[in-house]
């Protein structure tokens, strides 16, 4: 078993904050709301800064961290990072619609995380936003909850009162987070083994374990008071920590095939290349791409590769140039493009992919161009 990376780690952590931070607002949101119903309880009115403010340092640790691997950020990750900070400055100054930025920031997590990854992406994208606006609403509610201090504690009136009616939004929405936990799940373990034979499934494993622990404390809660409002705090903030675990370094195995390490590039690569020249313009660029049907060019000159010049390069060149058609590749390419060999597993590659942003990979043999290879290939 590989051990993970100093930037693997520092992933995980930004991921967990950012995690919390987003889960957390959530939460805020849902306790403030049923706060605000008669009878009211000001005291509920719990301020969304810390939870902004915890989400905006995870994201943008996680921008640093894929500049310092010397890769593109993913304009997932940005976008998601401009929505929170704009929820912060609207909460900052008391402006209104601080909701929407801040929910927008949490769905958005399932664009950059291992959903995007399946073909096609668009179902499990949807599923895994659901499973994080539904969980935010249960346990980032219970987080929320842990922190506050009732008149009269947990067993007197309006304590029991609130709990109440957080109940009847906890039930339904920890119902949907497990389905749609449950549908995400299958689609990453192909075997049931696989929970306990590969890292991804130890930490799913634990994950769940976590879960179950929480669903039986939270009977206790109901019964009994928030008694164990501390405890079950904890259990969600590690909870969180092994969501950040599996989207920072464990790889989902890839069902149908018998061992993951086996699996290498080569298996997997197009060995039909798809090339320009330097000087060939944007728009002949463009369109080859759409008579071959491919998302990326491969920019050569001569046998050497110069860069590649993919879908997104298009987009960003015809939103910044009007006349960006008549322009070479060579202004908008992406230069010395980041390699993989035909022998590198394909859980590697892919990781590589989803870390720093790429949607494609040239393959590199003794230092000539064997293949190029997709997120789709890596993830069909």
């Amino acid at each position: 078993m590989t051990f993970p990376s100093l930037a693997d780690t520092a992933s995980a952590a930004f991921h967990w904050l950012e995690y919390a931070g987003l889960l957390g607002f959530i939460g805020v949101v849902v306790v403030r709301r049923l706060a605000a119903m008669t009878p009211h309880f000001h005291w509920a009115r719990v301020s969304m800064q810390p939870a902004l403010v915890a989400a905006l340092a995870g994201g943008l640790g996680l921008l640093i961290v894929g500049i310092l691997r010397g890769g593109h950020p993913s304009a997932f990750v940005i976008v998601r990072v401009v929505a929170e900070a704009g929820a912060l400055g609207l909460c900052v100054y008391g402006r209104p619609l601080v909701v929407i930025p801040g929910m927008f920031a949490a769905a958005s997590l399932a664009f950059a995380g291992h959903a995007a990854a399946v073909n096609p992406p668009a179902g499990a994208i949807f599923t895994d936003a659901i499973h994080v606006l539904s969980a935010g609403m249960w346990a980032g509610g219970i987080l929320v909850l842990a922190t506050l201090r009732p008149p009269g504690g947990w067993g007197g009136e309006e304590g029991r009162s609130l709990l109440a009616r957080f109940g009847r939004i906890a039930f339904l929405a920890f119902a949907v987070t497990a389905l749609t936990g449950v549908l995400r799940a299958t689609e990453a373990i192909g075997r049931l083994s696989d929970l306990w034979a590969t890292p991804y499934g130890v930490v799913l494993s634990a994950k769940t374990a976590g879960v179950l622990v929480m669903v039986a404390m939270s009977g206790l809660v109901w019964r009994r008071g928030f008694r164990y409002a501390r405890a079950e705090g904890v259990l969600v903030v590690l909870i969180l920590l092994a969501t950040a675990v599996l989207a920072a370094f464990p790889m989902p195995p890839r069902p149908g095939i018998e061992s993951v390490v086996m699996a290498t590039v080569r298996e997997v690569m197009n060995e039909t290349l798809f090339t320009v020249q330097p000087s060939t313009t944007v728009g002949e660029a463009v369109a080859l791409m759409a008579q071959h049907r491919v998302g990326s060019m491969l920019v050569m000159d001569g046998a050497r590769l110069d860069g590649i010049f993919t879908e997104r390069d298009t987009v960003r060149a015809i939103s910044q140039s009007h006349d960006a058609p008549s322009h070479s590749v060579s202004s908008w390419m992406t230069a010395d493009p980041m390699t993989v060999g035909p022998d590198e597993p394909v859980e590697e590659a892919l990781k590589t992919m989803l870390d720093r942003g790429f949607r494609h990979l040239p393959v590199v043999k003794d230092g000539e161009v064997i293949g190029i290879v997709s997120i789709r290939d890596l993830a069909g």
